[in-house]
């Protein structure tokens, strides 16, 4: 598919990039893949939730429940190798900034996600008959939330943007979404109508949060629909007296730095707007997989 050609291109080309010893293009490029593979995960991310959907509900053959098993799994590991193979891409650049040439392993991790790739791609075309042979009850849930910056001064504002989506067959009714803020922080439009989402339709709303008290504040966010379930997630606002950015700011709910905290890490790094140093924090950070204190 062209989705994997385009993408084994910007790879190959930040090969070639670090071949050529060219730190500012294979930044550039870093980029370039990280936002691909944000295009990428959008698509794949609503088949893995109508596959989850889908295992959930049972009426699958034991082949089916395998296939639709196998896909979530290699999607799974997909995300982490695209994770490592960035980490390791920012690291190229770093060799290539103290002039030492790249360690063999970039070779191994060019490898690895491209294999990885391949695979999910695989197992994607081979769990379509299944997913679109079978009806999917409709189904509402927050697909992305994101909280930026996840730090600010008092009385300075975040925006939260969330992303709601119905991955069912059939329309999802009486949508209510809501924002459930602790005392530290205010919320602009904490409660607000959305009506009905059609089949494989999406929403998005933006809402300004508010630092109100230092400390780290939670943000909680619960969808609910009259005919298709619901959803709840949050996340954490810091609120302190500080003009610097911190590893702080790429953690999710759970004061973990999982794959999309990396990626917003690197493309921040690769705006400029954070140094290398910190990149450095963000990456042990997510390679640890513990809770940043």
């Amino acid at each position: 598919m062209s989705d994997t050609i385009d993408t084994d291109t910007l790879i190959d080309d930040l090969v070639e990039a670090i071949d050529d010893e060219d730190a500012n293009r294979t930044r550039n490029l870093i980029g370039a893949i990280g936002d691909r593979y944000d295009e990428l995960s959008a698509d794949e991310e609503k088949r893995i939730r109508q596959a989850t959907i889908l295992r959930g509900n049972g009426g699958l053959s034991e082949d089916e429940e395998e296939q639709l098993g196998q896909l979530v799994s290699t999607a799974a590991n997909t995300e982490m190798k695209r994770g490592a193979f960035l980490i390791r891409a920012v690291a190229a650049v770093r060799e290539l900034e103290q002039d030492s040439t790249p360690q063999d392993d970039f070779e191994q991790a060019v490898t690895e996600v491209k294999d990885a790739d391949e695979n999910l791609e695989t197992e994607l075309n081979n769990s379509t008959p299944v997913i679109e042979g079978s009806d999917i009850p409709p189904s509402v849930e927050i697909v992305n939330l994101s909280l930026e910056p996840a730090t600010v001064a008092p009385d300075q504002t975040s925006q939260m943007v969330v992303t709601i989506a119905n991955v069912g067959d059939e329309p999802a009714d009486d949508i209510e979404l809501s924002l459930d803020p602790s005392e530290g922080v205010s919320v602009s439009e904490p409660q607000e109508t959305i009506g009905t989402i059609g089949s494989d339709e999406d929403r998005t709303r933006t809402f300004e949060v508010e630092g109100k008290t230092l400390g780290e504040q939670r943000i909680r966010v619960e969808l609910t629909s009259a005919n298709a379930g619901s959803d709840i997630d949050s996340r954490s606002l810091t609120v302190e007296e500080t003009d610097e950015p911190d590893v702080g700011e790429y953690t999710d709910q759970d004061g973990v730095i999982d794959t999309d905290g990396l990626r917003n890490a690197v493309a921040d790094w690769q705006a400029g707007d954070i140094d290398t140093d910190l990149l450095r924090e963000v990456v042990t950070a997510w390679q640890s997989g513990d809770p940043i204190e």
